[in-house]
């Protein structure tokens, strides 16, 4: 999810395959677990890398194979880790909301 080249490897392959009906992004990492005060932001750049805009990179890259499909679906899984409430990992916190919004933009609830 993290190398334009190998997500769009990956796009080629499954399109040239037979085609794709339902993505589903579900990769998330944790990242570095130290207190909030020694997180700096290459610790938050790693996390979001993967759980924010890997979700971005590969939806775009399989857009136009979904695209083919009669009945196209994306799917972005996310977690209560996303809510403050509930955990205090602040890189893997803040990149779960974001993966969260990143749904409601691509037309979920």
């Amino acid at each position: 999810m993290t190398d334009d080249a190998s997500v769009r490897a990956a796009a080629e392959r499954v399109a040239a395959e037979g085609g794709l009906d339902v993505l589903v992004n579900n990769a998330g990492i944790v990242g570095s677990r130290k207190p909030v005060e020694e997180m700096g932001p290459d610790d938050m750049r790693v996390v979001f890398e993967t759980n924010v805009f890997g979700i971005v990179r590969v939806t775009r890259a399989f857009l136009p194979v979904l695209e083919r499909s009669s009945n196209p679906v994306i799917v972005n899984v996310s977690s209560g880790m996303g809510s403050i409430a509930v955990t205090t990992d602040a890189p893997r916190d803040s990149s779960r909301a974001s993966s969260s919004r990143l749904h409601g933009l691509q037309g979920g609830p």
